[in-house]
């Protein structure tokens, strides 16, 4: 093609260098992109001013929200913005001169989060996740602080239902290690220690470490977590001693790649788009921490929720006319958040335990004998445990 075109064309072409064609839009590109459409609309710069007051009702959050869209979506969510607020949905605070558009509608100042700007978070999220290069590191100390972030941000997707202490334990001979206390809104009172103990079982590296284990537990629930596999059922000191470890009421977990991967990746997204307007409702919806299964162990999560199914089931049979209970949904787990599938019965409600409505009863009775729930590993340990994963 390049003899076809006149020089002047070709000059233009190959003088002028590399070309970015980027589709994402800046935050000041998207600001200018609606600063331009609104003075068009509000009849060019003989009305600056009124321009000016129209896009501050929008708020500096909202061109946060847009940084990262189309231009195509970005003009997508201005216009779902910009009907709400015509609406009257954004809640326009009294005082607020509201401004007229050439069609009559009338904007005020937005003071909750759309449905737009929640969508626009989770369009950010669901780039970001596929596009950030999370590295998993192998220091332990920095391991500890992917764990500890991911368990605060479960917190506030629970809307800090109940209550979460978590503090890193020093001076214990080289071991890694935090203190993770859980209150439930009925005040009981969760105790544990989490060890991160993940050097190489050759060598007796993680040998060492168990040992030290089992005399740091300080009187509470212990779980040692590892990045990779623990070592096979075998006759050899480390794995013995594993065994004796859980054999005393100790836990071992295997957090698999894709876990750490999530953690670190919610934690830079929280740290990128926290300002934006619908990031605190996406993240109680999403609750993408929360479904990791190691905070959800740690957390309690399944007591948390069995504990708000009965209050539930109880509520309900409380209203039956004929004082009939009704029968609790598929899916409730049991208060102990353990067992072997057998159901529990609360208030003449039938409860279903924590492995009933997964793998069964002969799943959950398997993971117990080692000490691990069927709900953390899905009966599956390193990688291989996200194999299923949807999210």
């Amino acid at each position: 093609m390049r003899e076809h075109l006149p020089q002047s064309f070709i000059d233009r072409i190959e003088k002028a260098g590399p070309v970015r064609l980027a589709e994402a839009r800046s935050r000041d590109e998207a600001q200018l992109i609606v600063q331009r459409r609104l003075s068009v609309a509000l009849g060019g710069a003989a009305r600056k001013a009124e321009l000016e007051e129209v896009m501050a009702l929008f708020g500096e959050a909202f061109f946060e929200e847009l940084a990262g869209l189309s231009t195509r979506r970005l003009l997508e969510h201005v216009q779902a913005r910009w009907r709400a607020i015509a609406r009257g949905e954004e809640g326009a605070p009294e005082g607020r001169v509201s401004t007229a558009t050439e069609d009559g509608a009338a904007f005020g100042a937005p003071a909750a989060p759309s449905g737009a700007s929640v969508m626009a978070v989770k369009d950010l999220w669901e780039r970001f996740s596929l596009e950030y290069p999370a590295e998993i590191p192998s220091d332990e100390d920095e391991l500890l602080n992917i764990l500890i972030a991911a368990l605060h941000l479960a917190h506030e997707e629970h809307d800090r239902a109940f209550g979460l202490t978590v503090e890193p334990v020093m001076n214990l001979d080289g071991l890694v290690a935090a203190d993770v206390t859980v209150t439930d809104p009925a005040g009981q009172v969760f105790l544990h220690r989490v060890f991160i103990c993940n050097k190489s079982s050759q060598g007796g590296g993680l040998k060492r470490q168990v040992e030290k284990v089992m005399g740091a537990t300080a009187g509470r629930s212990a779980v040692i977590v590892r990045a990779s596999d623990f070592p096979p059922n075998s006759k050899s000191m480390t794995a013995q001693l594993v065994r004796r470890f859980v054999a005393s009421g100790g836990r071992r977990l295997t957090v698999p790649i894709c876990d750490w991967e999530r953690m670190i990746t919610l934690e830079e997204f929280r740290d990128r788009h926290r300002g934006h307007a619908g990031f605190d409702a996406w993240l109680k919806a999403a609750r993408f921490a929360s479904g990791i299964p190691l905070i959800s162990l740690l957390l309690r999560l399944d007591a948390l929720a069995a504990g708000q199914a009965m209050e539930q089931a109880a509520a309900a049979a409380s209203e039956e006319p004929d004082g009939e209970p009704h029968a609790a949904a598929p899916g409730a787990v049991s208060a102990s958040g353990s067992g072997t599938g057998a159901q529990a019965s609360h208030g003449g409600a039938q409860v279903v335990s924590l492995f009933e409505g997964r793998d069964g009863a002969r799943h959950g009775a398997a993971a117990d004998r080692e000490g691990v729930p069927a709900a953390v590993t899905g009966g599956k340990t390193g990688a291989g445990a996200c194999a299923d994963d949807d999210s």
